[in-house]
């Protein structure tokens, strides 16, 4: 009594165990390709369940005698779609009260054992092993069946491995080490030819992916303002977990989105060449030109890992230097210096009252990189003085000389009144605004390469004590000035 108790609670537990785990795992169970084989299953289970309910001597030997049937329904199982069947479900299923999933060791052949137990143990195991033959005889169905599913989920799931797909294989991501459920050789079997047919279902699901991001960057917009707000179009995140499948795509994306960049590039630094090589030094261009260098330098700090970024502020330094080193000797020939005896100091009155030091080279190159140029002119009656205007035209300023003595008895030329109408209203606003360009603080190292003598220089810095002039007061007066406005 002891013992029959204690096999009926194992049996349920066993039963509990495999109810648990089938539903944690994709399961076939009882599925037929058509109509006819699901009918004779059907006609089967009723069988079974008929015989269960008689209590007859002959009931048990009724039942085994189906043996031969349970294995010719099971091999109409259909194994075409992503599911594989489980023994134990497609067992309970089919043999319904003759299925008997109790503990291996129990001695089914025992003489206290009765014939019922004994059958239904036999039947249970028989339809184990077949669905478990068919199941390995028909391995490349079920490899066909995983890999629609790893197709289906693979294009809107992120790529990995063909291998982690395949020993990943089932529904909410269970896996196929829920050995218990299937033998080992079947196992081995359909991941070794899932693995094998997988990695070209991937690729061509990659091959979509990149597809896409080839064609999206080739509709991009062209221009510097959208090649930055894309931020030289990456590659986006296809989602690909194998490492060299992921290299591969990158490379092949690198390789289509190139000419798209340096297109971009070469058209911006061509414009910028342009406007750079233009032989006058006002021309608005330069100052465009310029400008948009200016941009390009404030994003190389937040960009400087984008390739055409680099382009073109390498193209934008080069183009600078070379154009700043042209407009200040051709300012420096043409500003008559020695009519005033050489390059001598000058000094200009500070807000405070004293004389700061003004080095006239500087002077003259600092405004030819703004645009400006800058004259001198001496006569036998009167003092010289100092013309300054845009280069191209417009309102000028002069500034009158005067000889005067600074400490130690040097001898300079002190700046006096300003006349003209511009935006900058005294000597020393003008002055101290001119030797600070629009965009280079300070033009000195240029005069020097280019073999012109320098001295001390004023700086806007130095005079604004005491005034009411500002940095950017400064840059608007002289962009107003070189538009010809007041």
């Amino acid at each position: 009594m002891i013992r029959q108790s204690l096999s009926r609670f194992l049996i349920a537990a066993s039963l509990c165990v495999v109810a648990t785990g089938s539903s944690a795992f994709p399961d076939a169970g009882l599925r037929f390709p058509d109509d006819g084989a699901a009918a004779q299953a059907k006609a089967l289970q009723q069988r079974f369940r008929q015989l269960g309910g008689e209590r007859g001597v002959d009931g048990p030997g009724q039942a085994a005698r189906l043996s031969s049937e349970v294995s010719r329904v099971i091999g109409l199982l259909d194994l075409s779609r992503p599911a594989i069947p489980k023994a134990a479900n497609v067992c309970s299923e089919l043999l319904g009260p003759w299925y008997s999933a109790g503990p291996p060791l129990l001695d089914t052949n025992a003489p206290q054992v009765e014939a019922r137990t004994r059958a239904a143990r036999g039947l249970t195991i028989g339809c184990w092993n077949a669905v478990n033959a068919h199941l390995l005889a028909n391995k490349e169905a079920i490899v066909t069946g995983m890999l629609g599913w790893i197709a289906t989920w693979a294009a809107r799931e992120p790529i990995g491995t063909a291998n982690g797909w395949c020993t990943g294989y089932g529904a909410q991501d269970n896996r196929w080490p829920l050995r218990s459920f299937y033998p080992d050789d079947l196992i081995n079997a359909v991941i070794a030819g899932c693995t094998a047919r997988a990695e070209a279902v991937l690729a061509k699901v990659a091959e979509a992916r990149i597809q896409t991001a080839i064609a999206a960057a080739e509709r991009s917009d062209r221009t510097l303002e959208a090649m930055v707000a894309a931020k030289w179009l990456p590659m986006p995140d296809l989602r690909i977990g194998d490492p060299a499948l992921a290299r591969t795509l990158k490379e092949r994306y690198e390789a289509a989105v190139l000419p798209i960049r340096r297109q971009v590039t070469d058209e911006i630094v061509e414009k910028l060449e342009q406007a750079y090589g233009s032989k006058v030094v006002a021309d608005k261009l330069i100052r465009t030109a310029r400008q948009a260098c200016n941009e390009v330098w404030s994003k190389t700090l937040f960009s400087s890992q984008d390739d055409g970024i680099r382009a073109i502020d390498t193209s934008c330094k080069r183009m600078e230097a070379a154009f700043v080193q042209r407009a200040c000797k051709s300012a420096l020939d043409k500003a008559g210096i020695e009519t005033l005896g050489g390059p001598k100091l000058m000094g200009v009155p500070r807000a405070n009252g004293t004389l700061g030091p003004v080095d006239h080279n500087t002077m003259v190159c600092a405004a030819a990189i703004d645009g400006f140029a800058v004259t001198t002119t001496s006569s036998w009656f009167g003092s010289p003085s100092i013309t300054i205007a845009p280069a191209r035209g417009g309102p000028s300023a002069t500034m009158k000389l005067r000889k005067a003595t600074r400490e130690g008895g040097v001898e300079i030329w002190a700046i006096g009144d300003l006349e003209g109408k511009i935006p900058l209203t005294t000597a020393s606003d003008l002055v101290g605004c001119l030797a600070t360009t629009l965009d280079r603080n300070d033009p000195t190292p240029v005069v020097r390469s280019l073999g012109f003598a320098t001295g001390a220089v004023v700086t806007l810095a130095d005079l604004m004590s005491g005034s009411s002039l500002t940095t950017f007061a400064c840059r608007e007066a002289k962009l107003r000035w070189l538009e010809g406005t007041s």
